[in-house]
Protein backbone atom coordinates (compact mmCIF):
# COMPACT_ATOMS: atom_id res chain seq x y z
CA UNK A 1 0.00 0.00 0.00
CA UNK A 2 1.48 3.37 -0.88
CA UNK A 3 1.35 5.91 1.67
CA UNK A 4 0.65 9.27 0.84
CA UNK A 5 3.31 12.19 1.43
CA UNK A 6 0.89 13.10 4.46
CA UNK A 7 1.06 10.07 6.02
CA UNK A 8 5.13 9.72 5.48
CA UNK A 9 5.89 11.17 8.88
CA UNK A 10 8.92 11.47 11.54
CA UNK A 11 7.48 10.80 15.24
CA UNK A 12 10.75 11.29 17.69
CA UNK A 13 9.24 9.58 21.17
CA UNK A 14 10.89 9.87 24.79
CA UNK A 15 9.56 9.84 28.86
CA UNK A 16 11.54 11.59 31.09
CA UNK A 17 12.71 8.05 32.57
CA UNK A 18 14.64 6.67 29.80
CA UNK A 19 17.95 7.96 28.51
CA UNK A 20 17.17 7.02 24.77
CA UNK A 21 14.35 8.19 22.15
CA UNK A 22 12.75 6.29 19.64
CA UNK A 23 13.04 7.52 15.98
CA UNK A 24 10.63 6.45 13.31
CA UNK A 25 10.25 7.78 10.14
CA UNK A 26 9.99 7.88 6.17
CA UNK A 27 12.68 10.66 5.57
CA UNK A 28 15.04 9.39 3.52
CA UNK A 29 17.57 11.62 4.09
CA UNK A 30 16.78 10.69 7.75
CA UNK A 31 17.17 7.29 7.16
CA UNK A 32 20.69 7.46 5.68
CA UNK A 33 21.82 9.03 8.60
CA UNK A 34 20.76 7.15 11.14
CA UNK A 35 22.05 4.18 9.20
CA UNK A 36 25.11 5.57 9.30
CA UNK A 37 25.23 5.93 12.91
CA UNK A 38 23.83 2.50 13.59
CA UNK A 39 26.93 1.44 11.53
CA UNK A 40 29.52 3.84 13.55
CA UNK A 41 28.22 4.06 16.73
CA UNK A 42 26.08 0.61 17.37
CA UNK A 43 26.31 0.78 21.17
CA UNK A 44 24.74 3.94 20.92
CA UNK A 45 21.93 4.18 17.96
CA UNK A 46 20.20 0.58 16.87
CA UNK A 47 17.60 -0.30 13.93
CA UNK A 48 14.84 -1.69 15.72
CA UNK A 49 12.75 -2.58 13.11
CA UNK A 50 11.42 -1.69 9.18
CA UNK A 51 8.07 -1.28 7.83
CA UNK A 52 6.14 -0.74 4.40
CA UNK A 53 8.94 -2.52 2.31
CA UNK A 54 12.38 -0.70 4.27
CA UNK A 55 10.56 2.82 3.12
CA UNK A 56 10.08 3.41 6.97
CA UNK A 57 12.68 2.44 10.13
CA UNK A 58 12.34 2.95 13.84
CA UNK A 59 15.74 3.72 15.52
CA UNK A 60 16.65 3.98 19.21
CA UNK A 61 18.86 6.67 19.90
CA UNK A 62 20.04 8.74 22.89
CA UNK A 63 17.99 11.28 24.05
CA UNK A 64 20.68 13.46 24.43
CA UNK A 65 21.18 13.63 20.30
CA UNK A 66 17.54 15.26 19.86
CA UNK A 67 17.51 18.91 19.58
CA UNK A 68 15.34 21.44 18.16
CA UNK A 69 17.42 24.12 16.31
CA UNK A 70 15.63 27.16 14.75
CA UNK A 71 16.66 28.34 11.24
CA UNK A 72 19.74 31.32 12.08
CA UNK A 73 18.09 34.63 11.89
CA UNK A 74 20.56 36.51 9.65
CA UNK A 75 20.53 40.60 9.30
CA UNK A 76 20.03 42.51 6.25
CA UNK A 77 23.80 43.05 6.26
CA UNK A 78 24.87 39.08 6.02
CA UNK A 79 22.20 38.73 3.71
CA UNK A 80 24.00 40.94 1.22
CA UNK A 81 26.98 39.44 1.63
CA UNK A 82 25.90 36.11 1.53
CA UNK A 83 24.04 36.94 -2.25
CA UNK A 84 27.48 38.38 -3.46
CA UNK A 85 28.87 36.11 -2.42
CA UNK A 86 26.90 33.41 -4.12
CA UNK A 87 26.60 35.71 -7.30
CA UNK A 88 30.68 35.24 -7.41
CA UNK A 89 30.20 31.56 -6.82
CA UNK A 90 27.61 30.86 -9.72
CA UNK A 91 29.54 33.04 -12.54
CA UNK A 92 33.31 31.31 -11.31
CA UNK A 93 31.55 27.29 -12.06
CA UNK A 94 29.93 28.99 -14.95
CA UNK A 95 33.24 30.45 -16.05
CA UNK A 96 34.82 27.12 -15.36
CA UNK A 97 32.25 24.90 -17.04
CA UNK A 98 32.14 26.87 -19.89
CA UNK A 99 36.11 26.96 -20.33
CA UNK A 100 36.52 23.17 -19.58
CA UNK A 101 33.36 22.43 -22.41
CA UNK A 102 35.95 24.29 -25.11
CA UNK A 103 38.70 22.46 -23.99
CA UNK A 104 36.35 18.87 -24.54
CA UNK A 105 35.35 20.15 -27.75
CA UNK A 106 38.60 21.40 -28.90
CA UNK A 107 40.25 18.10 -27.99
CA UNK A 108 37.24 16.18 -29.39
CA UNK A 109 37.63 17.78 -33.13
CA UNK A 110 41.23 17.18 -32.81
CA UNK A 111 42.90 20.67 -31.79
CA UNK A 112 45.94 21.04 -29.85
CA UNK A 113 45.24 22.68 -26.45
CA UNK A 114 48.36 22.88 -25.06
CA UNK A 115 49.03 26.03 -26.23
CA UNK A 116 45.62 27.37 -24.38
CA UNK A 117 47.28 26.63 -21.18
CA UNK A 118 49.93 29.59 -20.01
CA UNK A 119 53.13 28.49 -19.53
CA UNK A 120 55.13 29.74 -16.13
CA UNK A 121 56.79 31.79 -18.41
CA UNK A 122 53.95 33.38 -19.94
CA UNK A 123 52.72 34.55 -16.82
CA UNK A 124 56.08 36.32 -15.58
CA UNK A 125 56.39 38.04 -18.62
CA UNK A 126 52.38 38.86 -18.26
CA UNK A 127 53.38 40.53 -15.19
CA UNK A 128 51.04 38.04 -13.31
CA UNK A 129 53.67 35.96 -10.79
CA UNK A 130 53.20 32.23 -10.86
Amino acid sequence: MQLSRYEQETIINFNEDEATASVYTHNVALLHKLEKLAQDQPDKCRLERTSHGGKAADYIVPKAWVRIRPARQLSEAELEVRREASKKAKVARMTTKHKAAQTHDALRMGKDTSQDVPTETQLVYSGKEA
